[in-house]
């Protein structure tokens, strides 16, 4: 159960340094080596990270994420999250 405990405390900071916009504290929490992939990004390190998906932190509100499961079979966090171009409507950003 401590394991499970660490996990969820390092999803719980990584999503909370997004949305406090604390770019050291989620470096802080990445690994070296670190490798990152996507839909659109194939095992990026910790520089490229942060040059393509850091920026996206300004769109975020705040992230809501489900532990009840913790990880989906892919092992991936179950999220949620809100942006803040949903409390605009089109074309008022």
């Amino acid at each position: 159960m401590k394991v499970r405990q660490g996990v969820a405390d390092i999803i719980r900071r990584y999503y909370e340094a997004y949305e406090a916009k604390d770019r050291q504290a989620l470096a802080e929490l990445l690994s070296d080596p670190f490798s990152f992939s996507s839909p659109l990004d194939d095992h990026i390190d910790k520089a490229r990270y942060f040059e393509r998906c850091w920026p996206n932190s300004e769109n975020i509100k705040e992230v809501v994420v489900y532990l009840g499961s913790l990880l989906d079979e892919d092992r991936h966090p179950l999220r949620s999250s809100t942006s803040r171009r949903e409390e605009h409507p089109p074309g008022d950003l």
